[in-house]
């Protein structure tokens, strides 16, 4: 892992509690507060991400962006993946 300079996670899915770690690797999260398939709650039994967050032990930071669905974070078809107001659309987030 000493060729790995940072690890930057867009709404990664973390479902085991244990198998995803980034260690002491500088680690950076990405979080949509729309969206409606992953969340950062502390809460969520499943499809969580703040947990990798936590599990870093070198440098971390998150940014949280209001608005952003899980579909705003890549450029496939279908929904935004998002719920609540202030919605940023995929031809907005350019």
């Amino acid at each position: 892992m000493n060729d790995i300079v940072l690890i930057s996670s867009i709404a990664p899915k973390d479902s085991s509690p244990v198998s995803s770690n980034p260690h002491n690797v500088p680690y950076h999260l990405w979080t949509g507060g729309a969206d409606n398939d992953l969340n950062g709650c502390a809460n969520a039994r499943f499809a969580r991400h703040g947990h990798l967050f936590e599990r870093a032990t070198g440098d971390r930071q998150s940014i949280w962006l209001h608005g952003v669905g899980h579909g705003a974070f890549h450029n496939g078809p279908g929904s935004h993946v998002a719920d609540g107001p202030c919605q940023l659309s995929r031809d907005e987030r350019t």
